[in-house]
């Protein structure tokens, strides 16, 4: 069960987009991340790029006991931004990544980048 007032937090959302992002939870991964502004939109309707990120995390949902994510920390730079530094390991090979966020509604949403989504391989 998530505890919904974690969303709330940029720390809450910063682990729940990253594991829903290396796991292939397609509904997580679109509800708590925007497209950055200053980028352009994936032109991809949702349900194609939900058919890749499922397809390629496949392999990490099968071997999830060798999968790590932790938070190292969050900087919020004012009440609508702070960056997030989440650790993710995958079979030894250990990546910071760092989450830009942007308030959403009541709670925080990570802006997909291309950085970011090279990090964590988002589709």
């Amino acid at each position: 069960m998530v505890d919904l007032r974690r969303l709330a937090t940029p720390r809450g959302t910063a682990l729940a987009w990253t594991g829903a992002t290396v796991f292939g939870d397609c509904t997580a991964f679109e509800e708590l991340s925007v497209v950055d502004p200053s980028g352009q939109a994936d032109p991809r309707p949702q349900r194609e790029r939900c058919l890749v990120l499922r397809t390629g995390t496949a392999e990490n949902r099968d071997r999830a006991s060798g999968i790590g994510i932790t938070l190292q920390g969050v900087e919020q730079q004012s009440s609508r931004e702070a960056t997030a530094r989440v650790e993710v390991t995958r079979q030894g090979d250990v990546q910071v990544v760092p989450l830009r966020m942007q308030r959403k509604g009541r709670g925080w949403a990570v802006l997909r980048t291309p950085e970011t989504c090279a990090a964590v391989r988002c589709p």
